[in-house]
């Protein structure tokens, strides 16, 4: 939630020394992000900046159909930490 990189994968490299420039409606993107996923335990939103204008993709309730496996193992863990299931 604040641009910072994570040391972690999922299916590809990730690169320290690739950086990202965070987006001008980051913000915005984030207030969009909070209300589309309110009523779901997780869920991946999925939106772009084009051109200073805000796109929505698709919700994403398994990333890679469940079997997408995230490496370090320990960051795997550390995301199923975060989410509280009621």
């Amino acid at each position: 939630m604040d641009w910072n990189y994570l040391d972690c994968r999922i299916n590809f490299m990730n690169d320290r020394n690739h950086i990202i420039e965070k987006p001008s409606n980051f913000e915005y993107m984030k207030e969009i992000a909070v209300k589309l996923s309110e009523d779901f335990p997780h869920v991946r939103v999925d939106l772009y900046e084009v051109n200073g204008k805000v796109y929505f993709s698709e919700l994403t309730f398994y990333n890679g159909s469940g079997m997408s496996r995230l490496l370090p193992e320990s960051f795997e863990l550390q995301m199923g930490e975060w989410i509280t299931i009621v």
